[in-house]
């Protein structure tokens, strides 16, 4: 026993773990941690994402994305098999062709062993193949740009309407 942890708090906490049911869930997270799935480990410790983001395009003196921070901050168990994807990709596509958003995700997908209950692991909710939107939307798509320029108008008249109920406010 630690010499913080109080006697009775330990007797609580060896009672619980000497339950069925505890026992039962630790030997499932034995079997999902020993699991050859895929997925990763997380070796970022107690630093939160944002301070690893900051100190890696500082190292690195570029921006650095959602993605990059996360593969930075996650160990495969299996020896980097989406960067094995992605180049074995590149290898069948001329030579200046670049993957689509949704070429990385179905690899990304295929690397991390594919949809489980709906979702891919790192990736979040997949949708089923031939959804009329694709999963990840380029920011350059002509309804994405629409879709802020109507928002920013949107915005536009709200301040105004604002501005001529209660004057215009003072920026801080």
């Amino acid at each position: 026993m630690a010499e913080w942890l109080r006697e009775y708090v330990w007797n609580k906490l060896l009672a619980k773990w000497n339950t069925d049911e505890w026992k039962k869930k630790s030997e499932q997270a034995k079997a999902n941690h020993a699991s050859s799935k895929g997925g990763s480990l997380h070796t970022g410790g107690s630093i939160s994402f944002a301070a690893h983001k900051l100190r890696l395009e500082k190292e690195r003196g570029r921006y650095m994305s959602h993605a990059e921070i996360f593969e930075e901050t996650h160990k495969k168990k299996k020896k980097d098999d989406y960067h094995k994807r992605v180049e074995e990709w590149q290898q069948t596509q001329p030579h200046s062709t670049q993957p689509t958003p949704d070429d990385m995700a179905s690899l990304w997908t295929d690397a991390t062993s594919g949809v489980n209950k709906g979702r891919v692991y790192g990736l979040g909710v997949r949708r089923p193949t031939g959804h009329p939107k694709p999963l990840l939307v380029d920011s350059s798509s002509s309804q994405n740009s629409e879709q802020i320029e109507d928002m920013r108008k949107e915005i536009c008249d709200l301040k105004q309407q604002l501005d001529s109920q209660f004057g215009t406010f003072v920026k801080m």
